[in-house]
């Protein structure tokens, strides 16, 4: 298609050459004595060879010349939007189904905990303060599994494995090759699954938490500390910046 573009561009900038310069029709000529007629005609010859330049630059090269409007990157924290676009991910559909609804119910619950926190605490107070810190810490921790639950998924599409039909395969491949990419599916399928289980785990967890924190009967920071739901998310978040 391109290359029928620019024939089309050379065949008109050759046929206006030919009106402009042929004797027959309008006969400028390069070579009159007249100075206008002579800048003229070499006005046209510039243009038609800056014209043919360009044309094939563009059709050559694959340059456009057309303003691009880059898509918009998602927001950083834009999680939901990130997972959703492998909504129809031919081998992890179902993990995505379940990421997508675990995003939201994470919103609801930290909604939910930051409720609680403000009814039972004031701002100013350690227990406040200590509260308010694991629940950025373990959100930080789901959304550090949702980043690299996406970046799974990326890269488990553009492995291209459920292409791959079995029989086939076995037939195309050698033994090696085809244990390697078996390899590689279960992997991605070991991450993927780990991902989703991990922050279901979380959770879970907060579910505890709030439970717990609506029952508690007083103020102190340590008390709150002793929270078995306290202790869990601690430990997961400590377990974390061990492996990271």
């Amino acid at each position: 298609m391109k290359l029928l573009k620019l024939v089309g561009v050379l065949v008109g900038v050759i046929a206006l050459n030919i009106i402009i310069l042929s004797p027959g029709l309008l006969g400028v000529d390069i070579t009159s004595s007249s100075a206008f007629e002579k800048s003229v005609a070499l006005t046209i010859l510039i243009l038609s060879a800056a014209v043919v330049f360009y044309a094939s630059y563009i059709y050559l090269f694959g340059r456009t010349g057309k303003v691009l409007i880059r898509e918009e990157e998602p927001a950083e924290d834009d999680y939901y939007g990130q997972v959703a676009r492998y909504r129809n991910h031919k081998i992890f559909s179902a993990e995505v189904s379940i990421a997508m609804d675990q995003i939201e119910r994470m919103k609801e619950k930290k909604v939910a905990l930051l409720e609680v926190l403000s009814q039972r605490f004031q701002e100013n107070e350690l227990s406040y303060k200590r509260f308010h810190s694991v629940i950025v810490g373990v959100e930080k921790l789901f959304n550090m599994n949702v980043q690299g639950l996406v970046n799974k998924l990326r890269g488990s599409e553009l492995s291209k494995l459920d292409r791959i039909d079995p029989r086939q395969a076995e037939r195309m491949f050698s033994s090696k090759v085809w244990q390697q990419k078996l390899q590689l599916h279960k992997e991605y399928t070991d991450y993927v699954k780990g991902y989703v289980s991990s922050n279901e785990e979380i959770l879970t967890k907060l579910d505890r938490l709030l439970l717990e924190t609506s029952l508690l009967n007083s103020a102190d920071y340590r008390e709150l500390d002793e929270m078995p739901g306290m202790k869990e998310i601690n430990l997961l978040i400590e377990q974390t910046k061990y492996y990271k």
